[in-house]
C-alpha cells in the first residue's frame, strides 16, 4: 500500500475497496471479504500485492478485473488508464464463458429445437397436405424452416414437363405428385428468398440473447462507469 497527494496520481490508476461481502443465508449476517482500502497503481512501476494465504490477494484481483463470484456484493471505485490484463491464479474462464454454461445453453437448446423441429416436421406438408390440417393450426405451416426447403426441393426435384413414370406407378408425371402435396404452384426461388430472411432472423435473434446476457452478466460484476473516470467494483 502507498499513499500520495491527489496531485501526483492524476494520471496513475487506483483501486477504492469500500466494501465487499458474501450472503451466508438466512438470519446470518454477511462475511467480510475485503475491508477499506485504496491502492495506488503508478504509471510506469510494478505494483506487489503480497500477503498470506487467505488473506484476500485473489478476491482483490477478481473485483478489480470484474470476475468475483455470484452472491458477493462489492462497492468501490476504480480507475484503470490505459489497457488492462488478468492472468488468474488456475486455468479458468470468465463465469459467463465458462464451458458448463455453454454446454447448459447447449443441451437446452439442443433439447428444444429437436422438440420444435418434431412438432413443425408433421406440419411441413409431407405427413399431412395443408388442405388436412384443423383449422385452428394452420398457421403452423408458414412457420417452420423446413417446409421452404423441402417444397423447394420437389418442386426442383419433380417439376417440369419432362418428368414421367411408368404407367403402374401411382403418379404418371412429376407434376401429379406436386399437386397430390399441394405444392404445384410454389416458386424455389421465392422459397429460398424466405429460407434466407429466416437466417438472418434466427442469427439476429440468437445475438440479441448472447447479448443481453453478457450485459447483464457484466452488470452482476462491475458497476455502472461514474462521471469522475473511475468505475465502481
Amino acid at each position: 500500500m502507498s499513499t500520495s497527494s491527489d496531485k501526483d496520481n492524476i494520471n496513475n490508476g487506483f483501486a477504492q475497496v469500500q466494501s465487499m461481502q458474501v450472503n451466508m443465508g438466512k438470519n446470518k449476517d454477511p462475511k467480510v471479504l475485503l475491508h477499506p482500502m485504496k491502492i495506488l497503481f503508478p504509471e510506469n512501476q510494478v505494483t506487489a500485492i503480497i500477503g498470506p494465504s487467505g488473506s484476500g490477494k485473489t478476491t482483490l484481483m477478481n473485483s478489480l478485473t470484474g470476475s468475483i463470484s455470484k452472491g458477493v456484493q462489492a462497492e468501490g471505485k476504480l480507475s484503470l488508464p490505459g489497457q488492462m490484463a488478468f492472468v488468474p491464479q488456475h486455468d479458468q474462464l470468465h463465469g459467463f464463458f465458462t464451458y458448463r454454461w455453454y454446454m447448459k445453453q447447449y443441451i437446452i437448446g439442443l433439447v428444444l429445437v429437436a422438440g420444435l423441429y418434431g412438432f413443425f416436421m408433421l406440419l411441413q406438408g409431407f405427413l399431412i397436405i395443408p388442405s388436412e390440417f384443423p383449422s385452428w393450426i394452420e398457421w403452423a405451416y408458414y412457420i417452420p424452416f423446413h417446409t421452404y426447403s423441402w417444397r423447394s426441393f420437389m418442386v426442383k426435384e419433380f417439376g417440369g414437363e419432362g418428368v414421367t413414370f411408368d404407367s403402374q406407378d401411382k403418379f404418371a408425371t412429376g407434376m401429379e405428385v406436386l399437386e397430390a402435396y399441394e405444392i404445384e404452384s410454389v416458386d424455389p426461388n421465392l422459397d429460398m428468398l424466405y429460407l434466407l430472411i429466416y437466417i438472418c432472423i434466427i442469427n439476429i435473434i440468437s445475438f440479441v440473447i448472447l447479448h443481453v446476457k453478457h450485459v447483464s452478466h457484466n452488470r452482476r460484476q462491475v458497476a455502472d462507469i461514474n462521471g469522475t473516470g473511475g468505475r465502481k467494483i
